[in-house]
């Protein structure tokens, strides 16, 4: 359902700005449920994998976003806690990049590409595991809504037991990011 508001508000933009908004695509790494490619492919949005590696430590790189975010990017999907490590993406380092990007190129109409933070399972042990101070050294004291370019987050509560499998929540920074039909 993010990736959704996401390609909505994306639409929107590049109608008003009268480019063609046929194209759209998402990012997100290797590493991520295949929920989110699902997505992709039931609401026609190209999903750009990025691979990951021992040297990304099987995560997000965010120096490879170059090679993979443009115009018709609605979005970057950043998992905390990967499938198959548990490893937590770097939201601030993503958003870092992000900005770099668009600075470099200010004729797109796309601009604030926007994060989706995937919680899984991590979503709920980050804040509760971790001190503020052990997340600043870290530099992940800004993983939720506590920074600007999240507009979104979910979590995976069947990951834990005696739940309904499939179970979880998504939710979003303000009601206005919810774009209209």
């Amino acid at each position: 359902l993010g990736g959704l508001a996401m390609k909505k508000r994306w639409q929107h933009r590049m109608e008003a700005a009268g480019k063609p908004y046929a194209k759209p695509n998402m990012i997100m790494s290797s590493a991520c449920q295949v929920a989110l490619e699902k997505f992709a492919r039931y609401f026609d949005v190209e999903c750009r994998l990025v691979p990951v590696s021992r040297e990304s430590h099987h995560s997000l790189d965010p120096k490879l976003l170059w090679d993979f975010v443009d115009e018709n990017t609605i979005g970057v999907f950043v998992i905390l806690g990967t499938t198959y490590t548990g490893h937590f993406e770097n939201v601030e380092q993503v958003a870092n990049v992000l900005g770099e990007i668009e600075t470099e190129h200010p004729d797109w109409s796309n601009k604030e590409i926007p994060i989706h933070v995937d919680g899984a399972s991590g979503g709920f042990i980050l804040p509760f595991s971790f001190t503020q101070q052990q997340l600043a050294q870290a530099n992940m004291d800004k993983w939720g809504f506590n920074h600007p370019r999240v507009m979104s987050m979910s979590a995976s509560s069947h990951k834990f037991g005696l739940t309904t499998p499939g179970l979880g929540w998504v939710l979003w920074r303000d009601g206005k990011l919810l774009a209209p039909e």
